[in-house]
């Protein structure tokens, strides 16, 4: 009974650790996208200035 109890306390901590690593990387990837949006845009400004020259 005491190693089951211990087991699932060791799951829990286990699942807790993966779900915050998983909500991390879901965070920095939606950082991530919303950076190369911005310089896609910046690339296409800067690609009209120049033709406007």
């Amino acid at each position: 009974m005491k190693f089951e109890n211990k087991m699932d306390k060791t799951h829990k901590a286990l699942y807790d650790g993966y779900k915050q690593s998983i909500e991390k990387i879901t965070e920095i990837e939606e950082k991530l996208d919303k950076l190369a949006y911005k310089v896609e845009n910046q690339e296409i400004t800067l690609k009209v200035l120049k033709s406007v020259k």
